[in-house]
């Protein structure tokens, strides 16, 4: 059995808007069992 909570073939991008970048995606990445990911930020709206 396949114990992943996320399938990557089936999600394709998820946006979630943080105020510190680093502790959040390394808190994700504890909930959800997987290794910190890469992060990027981008241009913000004019």
């Amino acid at each position: 059995m396949d114990e992943r909570i996320l399938q990557p073939e089936l999600l394709c991008q998820v946006a979630i808007i943080v105020n510190d970048i680093e502790a959040t995606s390394c808190a994700w990445a504890r909930v959800l069992g997987v290794e910190v990911p890469p992060w990027s930020l981008t241009d913000p709206a004019e």
